[in-house]
């Protein structure tokens, strides 16, 4: 029995039957890319669930305090990184008034000062991914409601960062 070679399989083909095949094999890849880009470019991306949050049960249940941006430079060797984000505060709608006037008002160095503290005592690793970020929201809204604590003020019920970058 011979074995075949390539020149005896390249005989049994014609160029217009190659090309055929060709072109059918494109058209399957392209049509299969589009149907996949069809089904996921054309439906709204959810956000993922920060861990441990659920979204508002009440809309317009609470309201939101824009704490303002805080730059720190990250407890690295040489001081060469640092993170700058951009805090608002979810509290309850019948706080918002009373916490506004606290966080805004004269009492305002004291939250900024423990938010570059914290920020600052960060490494890289413990700044970067969603998990981390889960973290600090959770670290900052604790540090933050014990400082309200101390003055007998109402709490805050979420930490939202609307700018978060790391240099």
């Amino acid at each position: 029995m011979r074995s075949r070679t390539l020149s005896d399989v390249r005989a049994g083909f014609s160029l217009p039957a190659l090309l055929a095949v060709t072109a059918v094999i494109l058209v399957a890849a392209a049509a299969g890319l589009g149907a996949a880009w069809f089904l996921t470019g054309s439906m709204p991306a959810r956000p993922p669930q920060a861990e441990g949050r659920t979204p508002d049960a009440e809309p317009g249940r609470f309201q939101y305090i824009e704490f303002g941006p805080v730059v720190a430079n990250l407890a690295e060797g040489r001081l060469t990184r640092y993170v700058k984000v951009n805090v608002t505060l979810q509290v309850a709608k019948e706080d918002a008034r009373g916490l506004s006037d606290v966080i805004k008002g004269e009492k305002k160095a004291l939250f900024q000062d423990w938010l570059l503290s914290y920020l600052s005592d960060r490494q890289l690793e413990e700044v970067r991914g969603g998990a981390a970020l889960a973290r600090l929201r959770r670290d900052i809204q604790d540090g933050f409601n014990a400082l309200l604590a101390e003055h007998g003020e109402q709490r805050i019920e979420g930490v939202l960062f609307t700018e978060f970058n790391i240099q």
